[in-house]
């Protein structure tokens, strides 16, 4: 409280009616530090988070019918007679009509002081009803304005102490039926809800002071003050320690730093009447020209001390958390020459004024662990080999509040001096590779924020391989790119849960796609070999074997004009034996023509075996040009009408169709119309897929100004002898006998499909001229879902959708063939895990 008059201890403990000294010893040696960094830098992290820092105290002060969640701990807890009883599941949460916002986050070592009672589950209310208790948090900011001064013959240290309430609800004490006298009387807090109900619960006593006319409350807070190295020369004291009683408690301060709870008007002004308090977000602060405001330095050795100020320390208030009521200031204090200098100061709290020079090693006490500052930030050093491969030494260590150093930011950014390769580290010490400049960008990192640590301490970060979106508790593996499982089952499946990343949507997309190959020239298509090498088609008629056996081997006879060339590739089923390759391409021998040949393929020569389908008209568009083999063993051919619509209906015409033959180019005896076509009104088919059940898709480009129409691509169901209805019906249309599609981009969007494939219940297509991935989900009777659009221009134009032999999907891009803008390393095959799009 600034500019007032109010009564503080004196540092031999003396005050008027009242009384209460105590001396903090606190000497821990180097060696001391080294035992118990040895003894217990392996302990689980439950251990080391553990109860005993309430194990003086019987009553966790958190009020009954709560709901209540550890800061480390997804789980949310109902205190019900004494005990915590587990709310399952979300449906069971929300069955008993509770809300997220009624949650109160606790310590971890308050929750554990209450016995487990029997788990709450189902989704039959139970009629339980929650206290909405709006608790204070009451933070103690480091001392600060520090002086030492010489008053009536003795050196004394005098600081400004101020704590202010960061929680949900006011501070508010009450003597309730207080008499103007001297005298003790019993102190409530009053603890509010939202509806402006509280409760009362005895925390003490307030006395009315005849001199000073107002109630003060005793036993508030402890000033410590603790050598913890003596300089040069100077002898070792013990610690000394000042009580420091409260007389009452007002808003002096309005604190900027964020709170639990929205700050609150100015309530509590002066200390006259028995209620006083503190509101949320204001300060109460003692400054230091107050007569009792310091600390008796006399005839203490010069050395670094620790100033400590802890409020609450007989754990008397409800208070949302524990953990963070006391702060520290380290000093150099000399007081024969009447010098302080500050070292260090350390809030429990989040906050700009907590500062710490670089390179120093701090540790919590209670807590093994070691950390190093830089840029006001921790970072732990995971084992003694890291602490010794610096040179530290056990002595330089400074042990610190709990509170103060869990509220340290921890430093996240790590690299290797002279390496490119940045890892970030989440709360655990896990470490993960930023993957790319638009990762680190999207966290606002910057250079600066990057601590550049040596080969040892990087090889002692553990890889993480868990990542998981804020909000969210699907987990996903980095390095299977496949999801694993629920945040709740992780233990189950024996995987570690200190080691997930939360990650946001730019970094978790970033693993949703990988470069397998690069520099290519307009890739059309893609077949992997049992090796797990990828057979790439190159439309100017190069076949690119990408892998372990690289290689090229130019097709002959390859026309590439217009959007002709080499276009679809094909493995025959028993390709182990026989080594057979199947080929779509464009010829221009006695006019333009496409065709499928068969060819064998060495370790170092592609040699031609024979035809399989010869004479399929060809044009300028509308080539078709996929090939597969379905799972009837037969080979598919997906053809253009070759910019003759009405041959499309022709079912004597290979133009407009999927055929279908043997894998000789015989005709199956079962085709419906007794030659190749299996089905036929098609106007541009560039991709075939089969789901698990055997039924056979296909997209289909629409219509781009012929006979005034455009867009309305399709994605087809096809059946033996269907007739898909180009030219008559495109989209949506109808006519008997005419099949509509599972899917059309409608009158004035134009997808552009061309590659399609299967995976996880739904079919994925690229857009050549949209440039996206879409996904098409499929119904259990085979119909297609609502649409999904992935990565809209984040690659250019898409050509082929291919699954690999390890289950993702593969893309390849087409921005070197005269209609799209070139890229850094164009063209590429994009490896796509298909998991990260969902």
């Amino acid at each position: 409280m600034i500019g007032s008059t109010r009564y503080r201890s004196c540092v031999d403990g003396t005050r008027p009616n009242r009384s209460r000294f105590s001396v903090l010893v606190g000497k821990i040696t180097a060696s001391m530090y080294r035992r118990i960094f040895f003894s217990f830098l392996f302990v689980s992290a439950a251990f080391l988070s553990g109860s005993f820092a309430l194990a003086q105290s019987t009553d966790p002060g958190l009020i009954d019918r709560m709901l209540v969640q550890a800061k480390d701990d997804p789980r949310v807890y109902y205190l019900q007679n004494g005990a915590k009883r587990w709310i399952t599941n979300e449906s069971t949460f929300l069955a008993q009509d509770f809300r997220w916002s009624d949650i109160t986050k606790v310590d971890r070592a308050r929750l554990d002081a209450y016995p487990d009672g029997a788990p709450i589950s189902g989704t039959a209310s139970l009629g339980l009803a929650v206290d909405r208790a709006l608790l204070p948090d009451l933070a103690p900011v480091a001392p600060y304005d520090l002086r030492v001064v010489t008053e009536q013959g003795r050196t004394r240290l005098r600081f400004t102490a101020t704590f202010w309430n960061r929680g949900k609800g006011a501070m508010e004490l009450n003597a309730l039926g207080a008499a103007s006298t001297d005298g003790d009387y019993p102190a409530y807090q009053r603890v509010f809800r939202p509806d402006g109900s509280f409760t009362e619960r005895y925390v003490g006593t307030l006395f009315w002071h005849d001199v000073h006319s107002h109630y003060h409350y005793e036993d508030f807070g402890n000033y410590t003050l603790r050598l913890i190295r003596p300089a040069p020369g100077a002898f070792w004291h013990d610690s000394v320690a000042t009580n420091k009683t409260t007389f009452c408690l007002r808003d002096d301060l309005q604190i900027g730093a964020p709170s639990d709870g929205p700050k609150q008007p100015r309530t509590y002004d002066g200390c006259r009447g028995h209620r006083q308090g503190v509101s949320v977000g204001w300060a109460d602060v003692y400054p230091s020209t107050l007569e009792d405001q310091y600390i008796d330095v006399t005839g203490l050795p010069a050395g670094v001390y620790a100033l400590s100020f802890e409020t609450d320390p007989y754990l008397t208030f409800a208070e949302s958390r524990r953990d963070n009521n006391e702060s520290v200031t380290l000093i150099e204090l000399d007081p024969f020459a009447r010098s302080v200098r500050t070292i260090a100061t350390g809030s429990p709290y989040e906050a700009g004024s907590n500062r710490f020079p670089d390179g120093m090693l701090i540790k919590a006490e209670g807590d093994p662990r070691v950390y190093v500052m830089r840029n006001n930030k921790k970072r732990w050093l995971r084992s003694e080999e890291v602490f010794l491969s610096y040179g530290y030494s056990w002595g330089e260590i400074y042990e610190l509040p709990p509170g103060v150093v869990d509220a340290l930011p921890s430093e996240r950014l790590v690299r290797v001096r002279e390496t490119g390769a940045i890892y970030v580290l989440n709360e655990a010490g896990w470490k993960r590779r930023i993957l790319n400049p638009d990762v680190f960008r999207s966290y606002g990192f910057i250079d600066g924020d990057m601590g550049i640590v040596n080969q040892v301490e990087l090889n002692g970060y553990p890889d993480a391989d868990l990542i998981v979106k804020p909000g969210t508790d699907r987990v996903f593996s980095i390095g299977t790119r496949r999801e694993v499982g629920r945040l709740d089952s992780l233990g189950t499946l024996g995987l570690e849960p200190a080691s997930i990343h939360v990650v946001n949507e730019t970094d978790f997309r970033a693993y949703a796609f990988s470069t397998a190959a690069q520099g290519l020239v307009i890739p059309w298509d893609v077949a992997f070999l049992p090796d797990g090498d990828m057979l790439v088609t190159e439309r100017t008629g190069t076949l690119r074997r990408i892998g372990a056996h690289p290689a090229s081997f130019p097709v002959p006879n390859v026309y590439t004009g217009g959007e002709g060339g080499l276009m679809g590739i094909a493995l025959h089923p028993d390709f182990i034996q026989n080594t057979y390759v199947y080929l779509y391409y464009t010829t221009n021998d006695g006019g333009r023509k496409n065709r499928v040949d068969r060819f064998r393929l060495h370790s170092d020569r592609l040699v031609h075996d024979r035809a399989i389908l010869e004479n399929i008209p060809g044009a300028q568009y509308h080539d078709g040009g996929q090939i597969e083999f379905g799972p009837d063993g037969k080979l598919y051919i997906a053809t253009g009408d070759a910019t003759d619509p009405d041959s499309a209906q022709d079912t004597r015409s290979l133009a407009g169709k999927i055929l279908r033959v043997n894998d000789d180019g015989s005709i199956p005896s079962d085709n419906p119309f007794g030659n190749a076509v299996w089905s036929y009104g098609h106007r541009n088919p560039q991709g075939l897929a089969w789901n698990e059940a055997g039924t056979m898709y296909a997209a289909e480009h629409g219509p781009t100004g012929e006979f005034g129409l455009c867009c309305r691509d399709e994605i087809n169901l096809i059946v033996k002898g269907g007739n898909y209805g180009w030219p008559v019906i495109t989209g949506l249309q109808t006519r008997d006998g005419m099949i509509a599609p599972i899917a059309t981009s409608g009158g004035s969007v134009t997808w552009a499909p061309s590659g399609l494939a299967h995976a996880d219940g739904s079919l994925f297509f690229s857009g050549l001229r949209a440039s996206t991935l879409y996904e098409l989900p499929l119904r259990e009777d085979e119909s297609g879902g609502a649409l999904t659009a992935h990565v809209s221009g984040v690659f250019g134009r898409l050509r082929a959708a291919v699954i690999g032999p390890d289950g993702h999907l593969y893309l390849t891009t087409s921005n070197r063939d005269g209609r799209g803008t070139m890229r850094t390393g164009d063209d590429k095959i994009i490896r796509v895990f298909t998991d990260f799009l969902r």
